[in-house]
C-alpha cells in the first residue's frame, strides 16, 4: 500500500489567515472573533467562510450575537463553529438563521452543547431552508430526543437542498427516513449538475 508523504496532510481546523493572507497557527481568539463579527455584521463581500472552531473562550452568547448577524447576511456561505461553547438557545437562534438566510451551504455546530429545545429549532428551520446542502450536528452533549429525530424526517421529505446532515440519530426508523431523503437530494442535484452541463 502506498503512503502519501507526511507534508500533504494539513490540520485544517488549526488554520487562521491574518489580513495579508499568511498563515498562522492555532485555535482563533477573542480578536479574532471581534473582526469576523464585525465583517459578518456589516456583510463585508471577502467575507464568505467562518471558522470559529475551536474559539478560546468562547461564550454561548457570543454564538448568539454572530447568529444574528447572520440572519441579515448575504455574502457568508460556509460556517463552521465546532467546539464553540453553544448551548440550546444558540441552536435555537442558529434555527432561525436557516429560516431568514438562504445564502448560508454549509453550517457546522459540532460538539458543542445544543440540547433537544435547540435541535427541534434547526430541525424546523430546514423544512423552509433551501440553500442549506451540508448541517453538521454531531457529538452535542446531550441527545437531540425522538421529538427532533422525527422533525428532521418531517423536515427533510419537503426539503430540496440538504445533501448531508450528520446528526447523532438513535431511532433505525429516523436514520434509514433521513438516507432515503439525503439520497433523494443526492440524486436530484446530480441530474441537475447533467443537465446544466
Amino acid at each position: 500500500m502506498a503512503t502519501l508523504p507526511d507534508e500533504v496532510f494539513v490540520d485544517c481546523s488549526t488554520l487562521v489567515r491574518n489580513a495579508d493572507g499568511t498563515v498562522v497557527t492555532g485555535n482563533p481568539t477573542q480578536d479574532d472573533f471581534a473582526d469576523v463579527l464585525a465583517k459578518v455584521a456589516a456583510n463585508d463581500p471577502e467575507t464568505t467562510s467562518v471558522n470559529l472552531n475551536n474559539l478560546d473562550d468562547a461564550e454561548p452568547l457570543q454564538m448568539i450575537d454572530l447568529a444574528e448577524a447572520l440572519m441579515e447576511n448575504t455574502v457568508v456561505t460556509e460556517v463552521w463553529l465546532c467546539n464553540c461553547n453553544m448551548d440550546t438557545l444558540g441552536g435555537q437562534m442558529f434555527g432561525q438563521v436557516l429560516k431568514r438566510n438562504a445564502t448560508l451551504t454549509e453550517l457546522n455546530l459540532e460538539t458543542n452543547r445544543i440540547g433537544p429545545k435547540g435541535m427541534v429549532a434547526l430541525a424546523k428551520a430546514l423544512k423552509e431552508n433551501t440553500g442549506l446542502s451540508i448541517l453538521r450536528l454531531e457529538n452535542q452533549n446531550t441527545p437531540m430526543g425522538n421529538k427532533a429525530e422525527r422533525l428532521f424526517v418531517k423536515a427533510l421529505k419537503a426539503n430540496k437542498s440538504l445533501v448531508k446532515l450528520a446528526a447523532d440519530f438513535h431511532e433505525q426508523s429516523s436514520k434509514n427516513a433521513v438516507v432515503s431523503a439525503l439520497t433523494r437530494n443526492i440524486d436530484r442535484a446530480r441530474k441537475a449538475r447533467r443537465k446544466a452541463a
